[in-house]
């Protein structure tokens, strides 16, 4: 089967800028999920707290592990920005990780559009 694809907008960018490309992609079969990072707004302050990228990587690993708990393999494609939470929001959901807990699928791969890689 065809894996999810979580898409993560950049910063001040929201889902609907790969309104285009998500279209195309379920046109062909896929599922797709787009991420709204919480720091995203115009009022960074919840709660008296400034959100920041923790906020962000809670956000993006929330919309993978559901595509997961739906049984289905992921790709993340981030933009910008987003490279960095979204890969942040990774770990431990590749294959290895997810055998140990007794799942068989995981994050299949990552697509980065002019991002940052950075070392762990």
């Amino acid at each position: 089967s065809k894996p999810s694809i979580v898409l993560v907008p950049g910063a001040w960018h929201v889902p609907a800028h790969f309104s285009q490309v998500i279209e195309k992609l379920e046109d062909q079969g896929y599922v797709c999920v787009g991420v709204n990072l919480p720091t995203n707004t115009r009022n960074p302050l919840v709660d008296g707290r400034l959100l920041g990228i923790e906020d962000d990587v809670a956000a993006i690993r929330a919309a993978v592990i559901s595509q997961l708990d739906a049984g289905n393999d992921v790709v993340v494609v981030t933009h910008s920005y987003s490279s960095v939470p979204g890969t942040a929001a990774l770990t431990g959901l590749n294959l290895q990780a997810r055998k140990i807990a007794g799942n068989t699928n995981r994050v299949v791969g990552v697509v980065i559009i002019s991002g940052f890689i950075l070392p762990p």
